[in-house]
């Protein structure tokens, strides 16, 4: 006995130490290494432990109701104060790991957990390998596993769900994203909580917004590639070259470089293209249509339901010879997708029309072209040369190549052209 209120004791078989009043008060020595080396400093400190080795306990009712625990460390009053079991865990601050036991001691069986800090990871009573630095970090965890909080209330809302990282003061429902009980979610934000980006359970990446939505200013980084940048009245997108000319943008398809936008001196110049608009047959059809057919221009516009249309007409195939209302040639149908590479099935059947640039043009069967032939409409959706060199209200294309691109079935054939205004 010591100074008044003071208990010291020390098995010397198992190299246990007590100091405090009710201190290791309920372990057992049976003089084997599975209850041994064990130390607690402070009243009731580990208190309720029979069963257990290398544990320490530094603090009022550190550790008090654990009843079997291996290789775990509580400093500061009530750190571990109320878990039933432990194993490789760590708790230093008040009432960190504390452990609300309630009637399920069953479930603290957690390992290798660390908290840091006054209530640091206070509710968890299963769950492994989380880590809570700050006071209050992952506070109101009561399962989960992987989960890592650094920084004053980082996640303390966060009650279930496993390998979330927190940096910051971000509790977990706030800055219009609710993780409470989600998974895999990296979140870093600043001292006051407010989100500086955040990465979703998918891998998307959200800076300045914290959901998918085109229409929410910020940045977003999906998975699956796809990038979005939107911004609320000022210019979306700026690109610099410095030093020198050269390119500023490069288009690949499938690995190959199909495109490309680059400067010289004073000059922006676009490769590899040409201009093409949205435009859909009268009935709204999807027939097969060629690569490189003629088509007319309607007056009937567009319509999309719940969007503007000012300048988008229907189109048919060019029937007339010498057709002046040409509008362009036929590129591909306009197959739309969402953000995850899904078709959308819209009821429109859109197609892509070339209009002015680098394309080709079908020609009619039975025809023959030269470099440098002006072409015109030869109606059935083909073109021909047009008999002279004057560009004319009818002229639509001038042939670049004689060189066949493609022929189809019904004779036609495909050359390069260069389109005119169509």
């Amino acid at each position: 006995m010591g100074p008044r209120g003071f208990i010291s004791r020390r098995f010397s078989v198992t190299l246990n130490l007590a100091v405090g009043t009710n201190a290791l008060q309920n372990l057992t020595t049976s003089g084997g290494g599975e209850d041994g080396s064990n130390t607690a400093v402070g009243r009731s400190a580990g208190q309720n432990l029979t069963t257990g080795y290398f544990n320490a306990f530094f603090g009022t009712t550190a550790g008090q109701k654990l009843t079997t625990a291996y290789n775990c460390s509580a400093f500061g009053r009530a750190a571990m104060g109320w878990r039933a079991q432990g194993f490789d865990n760590c708790a230093y601050g008040r009432e960190s790991l504390y452990g609300e036991i309630g009637t399920a001691s069953n479930l603290h069986t957690g390992r290798d957990n660390s908290a840091y800090g006054v209530s640091s990871l206070h509710d968890l009573v299963g769950g492994d390998r989380n880590s809570g630095f700050g006071r209050s970090a992952g506070a109101a965890l009561i399962s989960g596993n992987d989960n890592g909080f650094w920084g004053y209330s980082a996640g303390n809302l966060i009650t279930t769900g496993s390998g979330n990282v927190i940096f910051g003061g971000y509790g977990g429902n706030s800055g219009g994203l609710d993780i409470r009980t989600s998974n895999n979610q990296i979140v870093m934000s600043d001292g006051t909580g407010a989100i500086r980006f955040n990465i979703d359970g998918s891998g998307n990446l959200f800076i300045g917004k914290t959901s998918a939505a085109i229409g929410s200013a910020g940045h977003e980084l999906r998975a699956n590639g796809t990038t979005y940048h939107t911004v609320d009245g000022n210019t979306v997108m700026l690109l610099n070259r410095t030093t020198d000319d050269g390119h500023l943008l490069r288009l690949y398809q499938d690995g190959t470089l199909e495109g490309q936008v680059s400067v010289s001196g004073t000059t922006v110049s676009y490769t590899g293209g040409h201009l093409a608009r949205w435009s859909r047959l009268l009935d709204n059809s999807k027939p097969k249509l060629l690569k490189g057919t003629v088509l007319s221009n309607l007056d009937a516009m567009v319509n999309w339901d719940g969007e503007d249309n000012e300048q988008l007409n229907h189109v048919k195939v060019s029937d007339i010879e010498g057709d002046k209302d040409v509008a362009g040639v036929f590129v591909s149908w306009d197959v739309e997708q969402d953000e995850d590479g899904n078709i959308i099935e819209n009821g429109y059947n859109d197609f892509h029309m070339a209009m002015t640039g680098d394309m080709v043009i079908r020609i009619a069967s039975g025809i023959s072209v030269s470099r440098g032939d002006l072409l015109m409409s030869a109606g059935g959706g083909t073109a021909k040369p047009q008999g002279d060199d004057i560009v004319r209200s009818k002229t639509i294309a001038k042939v670049t190549s004689a060189q066949i691109s493609t022929t189809y079935p019904d004779g036609s054939y495909c050359v390069p052209c260069v389109l005119m205004a169509c």
